[in-house]
């Protein structure tokens, strides 16, 4: 396989978060935009412009497939696993606990070749994403034989190859930034979809795959539930809470000049050498939630970077990561949670820690657990 599959890269993850004003779109539609979306972990690709939600309506069968509009699809709960947007909802397999080497060998197409594969699993179907460059993409789907059209129903048609029916769909005129014509058929674990080019490109993709020795590797949901009394949410499902800490920053907080708990703020006793912080400590609130957050950063020969938040309020924190890569600890005598790539998988994501304090809680993000325990016993309390 030409790429190595993405996790979540923490140094840029904690820049977006930095950026709160990059909160995503409002309806979940599948971005065609060339811009991508605020980081792999996204949930809410941005609707283009020049597109109006339509109303949901009954689905087609074509060729024994299920096919909905994406409206339609959205509003009976189905999840976003079928976006055609390369970012989100698509993470990188280890954070579904599948390795690299799990990931099954496929045809790839003449001229073409694998940048990353990612993974969604969600609304009950599990879809590998194997983006290719140039902008091609072709999706192991398993699950039941449904999928999300971006035309029209009755724009969709059949073309009978040598491995059976394929249904085709046409570049969608609703999306601007040349996303390519769709082809999908049945396979035994669901379907093999591939767009991005001709109709001719997307039909010749998806058939020259030997679906019946394709065995998709359905790894585990992305945790959610309580550890150590601290609650996390699955980022791909689901309301996020309101006045929380999400992939995009503090949801719907402004800005203050100091915190009401001076227990909020961000005094460490410890960070480690060559590290300087990026920017002056900010805080937010949010509907008497309150926030502090700074990062440090090291000069361009050092790697890695470490991201210090502080919450008031319920202890509570969105999850990107199954439960292999959760762990429970203690950090200053208190409660804590370490969030690192369990045995077996890519752990260039970095390292997470989260510590339950008496105000709420203290979330570390950095390449190297040792140095982020360190930083949270000499915070100040």
């Amino acid at each position: 396989m030409a790429a190595k599959p993405s996790i979540i890269p923490v140094a840029f993850l904690m820049l977006i978060v930095m950026l709160v004003a990059a909160c995503g779109g409002d309806d979940e539609s599948p971005s065609a935009s060339a811009s991508p979306s605020p980081s792999p972990t996204s949930t809410k690709p941005t609707t283009p412009p020049t597109r109006t939600p339509g109303k949901p309506v009954p689905p087609r069968e074509v060729a024994g497939i299920e096919f909905y509009t994406w409206d339609s699809w959205i509003a009976m709960g189905l999840g976003s696993c079928p976006s055609q947007n390369p970012e989100g909802p698509y993470l990188g397999p280890a954070v579904f606990s599948v390795a690299e080497a799990d990931l099954p060998d496929i045809a790839i197409p003449a001229d073409h070749e694998v940048a990353d594969v990612r993974m969604c699993k969600l609304g009950g179907i599990t879809v590998l994403n194997y983006i290719l460059d140039p902008d091609f993409h072709i999706e192991l789907v398993a699950g039941p034989q449904q999928w999300a059209s971006l035309v029209p129903l009755d724009e969709l048609s059949v073309v009978s190859t040598l491995v059976g029916d394929v249904v085709v769909a046409p570049e969608p005129a609703d999306y601007p930034g040349g996303m390519g014509a769709t082809a999908v058929r049945s396979a035994p674990f669901g379907l093999v979809v591939a767009n991005g080019g001709s109709e001719d490109d997307a039909i010749a993709a998806a058939t020259a795959i030997d679906a019946a020795d394709v065995q998709v590797p359905l790894g585990k949901d992305i945790f959610a539930g309580d550890i150590n009394g601290i609650h996390f949410w699955n980022v791909l499902g689901g309301q996020i809470p309101h006045c929380s800490y999400t992939q995009y920053g503090f949801e719907e907080a402004h800005g203050i000049a100091e915190p009401t708990d001076p227990r909020l703020k961000i005094e460490p006793g410890y960070v480690p050498a060559g590290a300087h912080p990026l920017q002056t400590i900010g805080y937010r609130q949010c509907d008497g939630v309150e926030s502090a957050e700074v990062s440090y950063y090291f000069g361009a020969t050092t790697p890695g970077q470490y991201w210090i938040v502080r919450k008031s309020g319920t202890p509570e924190w969105y999850s990107t990561y199954s439960e292999d890569w959760y762990s429970a600890t203690t950090v200053a005598g208190l409660d804590a949670v370490l969030v690192a790539a369990a045995p077996g998988l890519d752990g260039d994501s970095g390292v997470e820690l989260f510590v339950r304090e008496a105000f709420g809680m203290t979330a570390i993000y950095g390449p190297d657990a040792t140095e982020l325990v360190k930083i949270a016993e000499g915070l100040n309390r």
